[in-house]
């Protein structure tokens, strides 16, 4: 039966160890023996403490661990560098960059040529902010900003702006605004919920609107404004135009000189006329007689007729309304009031204006004194005749103080420069660069001529000083031309520059050369695992069919030449074996062959020693059982161990516990 595992416990710690003290190991199994020296040894290269701890010996080798200097960091020496994936950017290139870009940045040369077309300017023109400004002309439906009301800072009038101050200069002087008919067939059918103070909409169905008995020719009168929301009768007046069936009973018709009748307006009433005071009286007629005659004058004289009878002209309850001015107030009254003869309206690109079956009718007139003087109404009608669209209203809509003070900066001629950032990856941005390289060439750099495409091509062209040659200093014996020029152009300064640091070169030597195959590292290992003078070898086939053999034949060179598989051991060429059949017949001997009737014993005494930490020897000859007795030697501490676990601990007390 196998052992049972037993440990040692509670051993004391030992401080201070030497290289050649004892320690003691104990694994799942064994219990060992080793000194502190053999102990680090076997730590140091266990793969558990491997995956922990770097050793001396990989720093610096390959693919072991980079090392680093007295500043902590990586050499330039086991840095890759390149401009590549998995390479490290030079710190001298990327500065370089840094300074090219940053020179590049401040560039408002527009190095790159950049034009209109390039960035959808195509259709601009060069203009300077002096004829930008003078006497502009939009085409199609331009809008501006809408100004503050009582704007007075010189800021664009748009027609929202000139619509609000008209509207509200016509309600501060309470002037009606038509906006049409209202009623079956008119301009609408219902009051609406959003006006102005001043609308006005004339009814041409009867009915009751805004809570009141409208008759059709009457006048609905807008008194307060309305978004939309909060609309109330009240909001209304309603102008009785209509005096069919309007006339006051209270009053009365009376007759004057040569007329008989009248009476009170309750019912129909007659007047007479009887002739005299300068009328003739017919039958079926009134006429005014023949000879009247009048002083002419102006308005308020007195007009007598040929029988002296005096009509006193003026515009007060006591005289007669001058006819020129009656005129006036009638055909103003069938123009712009209850015209009973309109069957259509509409609306008229006049200002005050309006259509009445297709005639332009003035429908009202603001005063001088009004808060719209003649002047800004003079500016109003020109404005509205310049009004327009802009087809590009989108992008004038984003013209801002700061865009015009940009422009007034902006040097006449000057193209689009959009300030590229490199950090940009939305393709659709102006300031994306496309197709940027992984690395720029440093600020300082040159470029081959053929690469200049205004290169001057004589002397003449270069702006001379004071000391320049002529083409009597030039030597023309040096001309030559070179047969590699277009090499030569393309030899810059960097090139130069790498020419001279090359260190790591392979020098030419005559006769030898390198293939265009990549000797690589790997092609090097191969070759360092090869023997020297070694030929190539080819493996000569074996004369034998692929199988498993028992026995084969082999031939110098140790090569499989044959192979069988015996069935005796004769076929393996053994000729001394015993028969497959026999006895032992030697039992109770003291030689092989059977079963001894008792243990052999050593025919002299041997000594069994043991060395080490534990010493100990007893002679024997084997005959029977052996007991060594033991000393522990050296630095080892003797303490007796216990068979069983004792019921209580002790100083030094130690046991064998099974595990």
């Amino acid at each position: 039966m196998p052992i049972p595992y037993k440990k040692l416990k509670n051993l004391e710690e030992v401080q201070n160890l030497q290289d050649s003290d004892i320690t003691i190991i104990e694994d799942q199994n064994t219990t060992r023996k080793g000194t502190l020296r053999q102990l680090v040894q076997y730590l140091k290269w266990h793969d558990d403490i491997n995956t922990y701890y770097a050793h001396q010996e990989t720093v610096g080798a390959a693919d072991g661990i980079a090392p680093l200097d007295e500043n902590t960091k990586l050499p330039s020496a086991n840095l890759n560098f390149g401009n590549t994936a998995g390479t490290v950017f030079e710190g001298c290139a990327g500065k370089n960059l840094e300074d090219s870009i940053t020179t590049h940045k401040a560039d408002t040369g527009n190095p790159h040529a950049t034009t209109k077309a390039q960035v959808g300017l195509g259709n601009v023109t060069n203009e300077s902010k002096a004829v930008m400004f003078t006497s502009p002309v939009f085409t199609g439906i331009p809008t501006a900003p809408t100004a503050e009301p009582d704007s007075n800072d010189g800021q664009l009038a748009n027609t929202e702006y000139v619509s609000r101050a008209i509207a509200n200069g016509i309600a501060a002087s309470d002037a009606m605004i038509f906006k049409g008919t209202l009623g079956t067939g008119g301009t609408i059918t219902a009051l609406p919920s959003a006006y102005l103070t001043g609308w006005t909409y004339r009814v041409i169905t009867p009915g009751t609107y805004a809570g009141q008995t409208c008759e059709s020719g009457d006048l609905i009168i807008a008194l307060t404004d309305r978004n939309g929301s909060g609309s109330l009768p009240s909001d209304w007046t309603v102008c009785q135009t209509n005096i069919d069936g309007a006339v006051i009973e209270t009053r009365k018709i009376n007759a004057g000189n040569g007329l008989t009748g009248g009476g009170s307006l309750s019912a129909d009433r007659t007047l007479h006329v009887g002739a005299g005071n300068g009328i003739s009286v017919a039958a079926d007629s009134v006429a005014a007689k023949p000879d009247t005659t009048g002083i002419s004058g102006s308005v308020g004289k007195t007009v007598v007729n040929a029988d002296g009878i005096g009509v006193a002209l003026g515009s007060d309850g006591v005289t007669a309304f001058p006819g020129d001015l009656g005129k006036q107030a009638y055909d103003h009254s069938l123009a712009a009031h209850a015209r009973t003869d309109a069957t259509k309206t509409e609306a008229s690109s006049v200002n005050g204006n309006i259509k009445i079956n297709g005639t332009e009718t003035p429908v009202y007139r603001l005063p001088d004194d009004a808060a719209v003087t003649a002047s800004e109404r003079t500016n109003w009608n020109d404005a509205n005749t310049k009004k327009h669209v802009h087809a590009n209203k989108d992008t004038i809509d984003k013209i801002t103080q700061a865009t015009l003070d940009k422009l007034s900066g902006i040097a006449n001629g000057a193209q689009v420069n959009v300030q590229a950032d490199w950090n940009i990856t939305d393709t659709a941005s102006d300031s994306y660069i496309k197709n940027k390289p992984a690395a720029f060439p440093p600020s300082a750099h040159t470029h081959a001529k053929s690469q200049i495409t205004d290169m001057p091509t004589k002397l003449s062209q270069f702006t001379n000083d004071a000391g320049y040659l002529t083409s009597a200093d030039v030597d023309t014996g040096q001309n030559h031309t070179h047969a590699n020029k277009s090499i030569l152009d393309s030899i810059s300064q960097p090139v130069v520059d790498k020419w001279n640091t090359v260190s790591d070169k392979v020098d030419k030597e005559t006769g030898k050369g390198l293939s265009s195959n990549d000797f690589t590292t790997a092609l090097l290992g191969k070759l360092n695992g090869i023997a020297a003078e070694a030929n190539k070898y080819t493996h000569p086939s074996s004369g034998v069919t692929a199988g498993t053999y028992k026995s084969v034949t082999v031939n110098a060179q140790g090569h499989v030449t044959g192979g069988t598989n015996p069935a005796t051991l004769a076929g393996y060429g053994i000729t001394d074996a015993a028969a497959k059949s026999h006895t032992h017949n030697y039992a109770g001997s003291d030689t092989p062959g059977g079963a001894a009737a008792s243990a052999a014993r050593l025919s002299a005494n041997r000594t069994i020693s043991l060395t080490g930490d534990v010493t100990g020897s007893a002679s024997t000859n084997l005959s029977g059982n052996v007991s060594i007795t033991t000393t522990l030697s050296g630095g080892a501490t003797k303490e007796k161990i216990s068979a069983t676990e004792p019921s209580g601990l002790s100083v030094n007390n130690y046991w064998l516990q099974e595990y």
